[in-house]
């Protein structure tokens, strides 16, 4: 098996179904990938459906007790049959291409194997604008409404590693030591600190593109979401205490005063909203910003 597409999902079976189904459209041929997906314990008719699937690819499933996505990952790299790995999200939607760049790019490194292949993680906030870019999309090039997209283009996620859309050999995995498992979000950061460690260097390609479906949330889970990731960056720079973490997570004091210069005003605004209502664009940024810092300094303490 040349490649093999590691999935762990939990309660999202609308969404699964979108990613299973990308997936049967990719031009790599079908019998040299397989996809693993790593049912984290949904109580959401997710198991029953996947027991009466099939694809043109191979799909293996599997059934781990609830754990989290790491240690379900750590899971589908155990079991994956692939000497390339590639991982996505049940939330994600992959380009047509994308198995097919992203192992081309592992093969033309024969003599240079530690990469790690990325390409952009488009935020979309519905299925049906996945939909409008794939269907324009020829070549495997983005078409030109994806590449005008105001929203597209300003949620590319270059991170060195990034769990929706990036692929590694199976033997660095496993010299890495996976996925820490006691990280509940930022566990994609943490190894990808851990490859880059072993000295991998990061390959971006324009091309290989993967949707990410984020529809509009809460103002109560938007916050949720911004302190957790605030924990985990602490936890991160407390796991691997370094300049380059101690930028990236947000320590250093641009990040901190600019948090608390704003947390007066973003205070004032979440106090005359709803919990369930929903977060403009304009006030993402700011109540995102205040809360992280929120998260990163209650775990610090």
């Amino acid at each position: 098996m040349k490649i093999s597409v590691v999935i762990p999902t939990y309660n999202r079976l609308a969404l699964l179904k979108n990613t299973l189904e990308s997936l049967a459209r990719q031009t790599f041929n079908k019998e040299d990938f397989e996809v693993l997906v790593i049912d984290d314990g949904s109580t959401d008719g997710t198991r029953e459906w996947l027991q009466e699937q099939k694809f043109p690819y191979r799909l293996r499933v599997f059934f781990p007790d609830h754990g989290g996505a790491a240690k379900a990952r750590n899971l589908g790299i155990q079991e994956a049959s692939g000497e390339v790995i590639l991982f996505t999200d049940d939330d994600c939607s992959p380009s047509a291409h994308l198995i097919n760049l992203h192992f081309a790019a592992h093969s033309s490194a024969r003599k240079k194997k530690n990469l790690v292949v990325r390409g952009p993680v488009v935020i979309v906030k519905s299925i049906k604008e996945i939909e409008t870019n794939e269907q324009s999309e020829s070549n495997g090039l983005p078409s030109k409404e994806f590449q005008s997209s105001k929203s597209s283009i300003l949620n590319f996620s270059m991170n060195f590693f990034c769990t929706s859309n990036a692929s590694v050999r199976k033997e660095w995995l496993l010299k890495a030591g996976l996925f820490d498992e006691s990280f509940q979000r930022w566990e994609d950061a943490e190894l990808g600190f851990k490859l880059r460690n072993l000295g991998l260097k990061m390959k971006f390609i324009l091309p290989a593109v993967v949707f990410h479906l984020k529809p509009q949330t809460s103002l109560q889970d938007f916050i949720r979401t911004a302190e957790a990731d605030g924990r985990s960056a602490a936890q991160l720079y407390q796991k691997h205490p370094c300049l380059r973490t101690w930028f990236s997570c947000g320590y250093h004091p641009l990040n901190l005063f600019s948090g608390k210069l704003l947390a007066p005003v973003v205070d004032k605004k979440t106090a005359q909203m709803k919990p369930d209502n929903t977060v403009s664009a304009f006030w993402q940024p700011f109540i995102y910003k205040v809360y992280f810092v929120k998260g990163l300094l209650k775990a610090k303490n």
